[in-house]
């Protein structure tokens, strides 16, 4: 009976490591589990918050191209237009140097005689394209400026228009008669920025 009761110890004691064995392996397993675990609950939040503001700048990439496709038809008329400027920049840049550098003293109707005649010919018997109807003063004036000067005091005639991009196109001072004097206020208001 004692041996009995030995071997049943013995047998205890020995079932008793083994659990507590398979417990400490399992407790090591579940550990080591429960840290991919967290591991995995980091990377899905990680590409959760990814996903999220990749999300958001996908949405103002939308809007943004929603926001700028109507003036994409208005960017594509002025770059055809550019284009077709682009081929008579050489005869429109020397129509306009020729009026601003000779055309000072002459008298309106002389200025288009030049720029319609003798510019025109010039320019088609060399050559070099220019466009059908140049206005020589295009290059040294925007709508912006036109709208300025005629704040500052500029008359809206076309010989007083031309007259005034001579003036600000030039690094001389320019002989100017003015009996009316319209053209002094406007030196003034135009020198006084």
């Amino acid at each position: 009976m004692e041996q009995l009761k030995q071997l049943k110890h013995k047998t205890d004691s020995q079932a008793s490591v083994r659990l507590r064995a398979e417990a400490k392996a399992s407790l090591e397993s579940l550990e080591g589990l429960e840290s991919s675990f967290r591991d995995a609950v980091e990377l899905k939040n990680a590409a959760v918050g990814q996903a999220q503001s990749l999300h958001k700048a996908l949405v103002l990439a939308q809007r943004l191209m929603a926001s700028i496709k109507p003036d994409c038809e208005r960017w594509r008329l002025e770059a055809a237009e550019l284009k077709k400027q682009q081929q008579f920049a050489r005869g429109d840049a020397f129509t306009s140097a020729v009026f601003v550098s000779m055309c000072g003293p002459l008298t309106p109707d002389q200025r288009s005689s030049v720029c319609s005649d003798h510019l025109s010919s010039y320019l088609a018997t060399n050559g070099i394209p220019s466009s059908p109807l140049l206005d020589p003063t295009a290059p040294f004036m925007s709508p912006r400026s036109h709208a300025v000067w005629g704040a500052d005091g500029l008359p809206p005639d076309r010989a007083a228009v031309q007259s005034a991009c001579i003036v600000a196109s030039t690094q001389r001072v320019p002989l100017i008669v003015d009996p009316e004097g319209r053209a002094r206020a406007w030196l003034l208001a135009e020198e006084s920025r």
